[in-house]
């Protein structure tokens, strides 16, 4: 699976992209939780509201190129193949 990051989570993550070896299906929002143990606080104040596990709704995650909101990572399924884009959403 590859993971391509955007703006303030490319700094976090010190990269634009990764690829990452998974068994299986996982979701998006179990990913997301992986990011979160490699990269540690920084990249999980980035990501979830603060002291729960609720993705902010600033981010605009894409797998394989369909967008997917905040509200529904948990329901998303990953294959070993998704390309996964994070990319936060830019303020006027």
């Amino acid at each position: 699976m590859r993971v391509q990051y955007f703006g303030v989570i490319r700094e976090i993550a010190g990269r634009r992209q990764e690829d990452f070896e998974v068994s299986g299906p996982r979701t998006l929002l179990a990913l997301l939780k992986l990011l979160t143990d490699k990269y540690g606080h920084s990249m999980e104040a980035y990501l979830f509201e603060p002291k729960s596990t609720t993705p902010r709704p600033i981010h605009n995650f894409l797998v394989n190129g369909v967008v997917h909101t905040a509200g529904q990572i948990s329901d998303v399924t990953l294959e070993k193949d998704s390309v996964v884009s994070i990319v936060p959403t830019q303020g006027g």
